[in-house]
């Protein structure tokens, strides 16, 4: 059985951005449709979900330089940034570097900034994105105890020790 390396994001200007399988609680990815488009002259296969949703453990929540650049003006924090609303893609990267890409529900007219996407820092400082039509970080976290610090995700952090 695979086991998962890495998340990587892929977003709206062509930026990626991978986050451990550490920082990783529960994700989900239903719904997946294959789609067959021509693009520019060529044809891709897409891989399409209708809701993506993610935990990130608030430790991954660091600094980073955009597209590698080492300057100042390109630091950027990781939940700032994932929570701009323009996440297109995401990789599952497994442990033996294999991946699955599947892009994400698109909704709204503008082509920087998805509707879909909704995104929520806890008062623990984990992040939750769900990004749905019909989801909501309130629908599919709801019972969990996102805020509370006896209620599920303590245990799932508890869970992975390698992060505490």
């Amino acid at each position: 059985m695979k086991k998962l390396k890495e998340i990587l994001f892929g977003l709206e200007n062509c930026e990626s951005l991978s986050i451990d399988a550490k920082y990783i609680g529960n994700f989900s990815i239903t719904n997946v449709r294959k789609s067959i488009i021509r693009h520019y002259g060529d044809i891709r296969f897409m891989d399409v979900c209708d809701t993506f949703s993610i935990v990130v453990n608030k430790n991954a929540n660091t600094d980073y330089q955009v597209f590698g650049v080492e300057d100042e003006g390109f630091k950027q924090n990781t939940f700032d940034r994932l929570t701009s609303g323009d996440i297109v893609v995401v990789d599952i990267v497994y442990d033996d570097d294999s991946k699955d890409e599947v892009y994400v529900h698109w909704e709204g007219e503008s082509d920087y900034s998805n509707e879909a996407q909704k995104t929520y820092i806890s008062k623990l400082g984990d992040l939750f994105i769900v990004i749905s039509k019909e989801e909501t970080v309130e629908s599919i976290f709801e019972d969990w105890g996102i805020d509370s610090q006896d209620g599920y995700m303590d245990l799932m952090w508890r869970s992975n020790q390698e992060i505490l």
